[in-house]
């Protein structure tokens, strides 16, 4: 958490010189997205050295951020109707369940897990169903789309807040009451914050323009975060761990707001792996397992193996999954005509 808080005190001394916002733009995702995907690498390899120890923290808080920006994409995109259009084919099935697929493929194939594999133990997982290590996240993200998909059927946008609210909220209840991990009711909510402020963000950040009242906002998120925390750790309380995780990926959008990153931040190599940030998370946990498999590797050496190893097989992997994508275009277009 301290170096959270450090890049959240850059972020701030960064954006003074900026006399005006704006808003959370592509550039601004672009810069987290490489950021993302390297940190939830180093999260899940917390355990391999003490230096690494600062990490062990970062998961919910990065996943929260995934979270906030799917559920703000899909917000600012929604107002073209044409991005609606066979929505559950191209975002869901497409994006989301067929690397997954192929994931829980590739995972099947190089962990060796052909004897002695039970889906039924898998899908009834007490801590949650997972076919491959740190899956859940992509099922809680399938159930987002589903219900933003579903809330699209009505044209008031106040209509549709409340259906992906309640829709996250059953989610967030059921999966809590069911015993699962904390990893898969304590984020999603900020998907669902995500998608309102996009809405209202130009209010939110048209009246921080000031110094002193960006200053006092800092201020406020500093406070309301450490005593979100502090409740969560010392009374075990639910509610506060999701407020809390829910509200820090707003923190990072406001901040962001006033800071425009560099060229070097958007550099080939940035660009590069934060286009391959979802393919990151997907493989990452396959190939931490198959290291730790195959290898002796211990400590940073497996940890500076692991990283780079993660980023080549999720290039790779975001050229299995297009070109299976093209052959099923292929085959689809072959069968309708017949």
């Amino acid at each position: 958490m301290i170096l959270f808080g450090l890049i959240m005190l850059f972020l701030f001394f960064a954006g003074v010189k900026k006399s005006s916002p704006d808003s959370f733009t592509k550039d601004k995702v672009n810069f987290l997205k490489p950021i993302l995907a390297i940190g939830i690498v180093l999260h899940h390899m917390n355990n391999e050295s003490m230096v690494m120890h600062e990490f062990e923290r970062w998961g919910p808080m990065i996943v929260g951020i995934f979270f906030f920006i799917s559920g703000y994409g899909l917000s600012f995109r929604s107002r073209d109707r044409k991005y609606l259009r066979n929505f559950c084919n191209d975002k869901i099935v497409q994006k989301l369940l067929l690397p997954l697929s192929l994931a829980f493929a590739l995972h099947y194939i190089l962990n060796g897990i052909w004897t002695g594999y039970s889906f039924q133990n898998q899908i009834f997982n007490p801590g949650g169903p997972s076919l491959i290590p740190n899956d859940w996240f992509i099922y809680a993200l399938i159930y987002c789309y589903v219900t933003f998909w579903g809330a699209m059927r009505f044209s008031s946008r106040m209509v549709q807040s409340m259906i992906i609210f309640a829709g996250v909220a059953l989610f967030v209840i059921s999966t809590s009451a069911a015993g699962f991990a904390r990893n898969w009711w304590a984020t999603p909510f900020a998907f669902c914050l995500g998608f309102i402020y996009q809405d209202i963000e130009a209010v939110f950040i048209g009246r921080t323009k000031r110094l002193k009242q960006r200053l006092m906002l800092n201020i406020s998120f500093v406070i309301t975060l450490a005593s979100l925390m502090a409740c969560s750790h010392y009374s075990k309380n639910d509610v506060t761990t999701i407020i809390a995780y829910s509200t820090i990926p707003l923190w990072v959008a406001v901040s962001l707001s006033y800071y425009t990153p560099g060229k070097f931040y958007l550099g080939r190599l940035m660009t590069a792996i934060g286009g391959i940030s979802f393919e990151i998370y997907l493989v990452h946990g396959i190939v931490i397992s198959l290291l730790h498999r195959i290898t002796p590797l211990s400590g940073m050496l497996f940890v500076l193996t692991a990283l780079p190893m993660s980023i080549a097989t999720a290039l790779m992997f975001q050229k299995l999954v297009d070109y299976t994508r093209f052959a099923c275009s292929k085959v689809k277009v072959a069968i309708c005509n017949g």
